[in-house]
């Protein structure tokens, strides 16, 4: 898509993508994933973990619509610290091992969230970012 077309202009004007050029476009994937399934707000808060526990970021996003098969999925892919509540909140561990949380957020809304297309409200336009505890990424779409 258009992310693609921009690494592609950037490689051909500047060379190598750096990595910090790498996590916005990463970023940018992920509000096009949000918007596609309709989700409109999404934090990842670092969490304490032993070193028996490989969760070290817990994730929600708002909202999620589930049917029964994918909630299944769900269940089957993130075990039982992941809960989706009636108020449509979804939280999900995320392992430290797993790769970029960015990454794993886009693959969460893969495998999981079904995609389909959205009425845009208004923060569909921009990026606004909300308040949370300290170690905590909040951007709502």
């Amino acid at each position: 898509g258009e992310l693609d077309d921009i690494r592609a202009e950037w490689t051909d004007r500047f060379g190598p993508v750096p990595d910090p050029a790498e996590a916005l476009l990463s970023i940018g994937r992920l509000r096009v994933e949000c918007l596609r399934a309709g989700v409109s707000e999404v934090a990842a808060t670092r969490r304490g973990g032993g070193p028996l526990s490989a969760a070290r970021y817990a994730a929600r996003l708002a909202p999620v619509e589930l049917p029964a098969s994918r909630r299944v999925r769900l269940r089957r892919l993130y075990g039982d610290g992941a809960v989706l509540k009636e108020s449509g909140e979804l939280h999900v561990p995320l392992r430290a091992d797993a790769g970029p949380v960015v990454d794993q957020l886009i693959g969460l809304l893969a495998d999981v969230v079904v995609t389909g297309t959205t009425a845009a409200g208004p923060a569909a336009d921009g990026l606004a970012t909300a308040q949370e505890p300290a170690g905590a990424m909040v951007q709502t779409l």
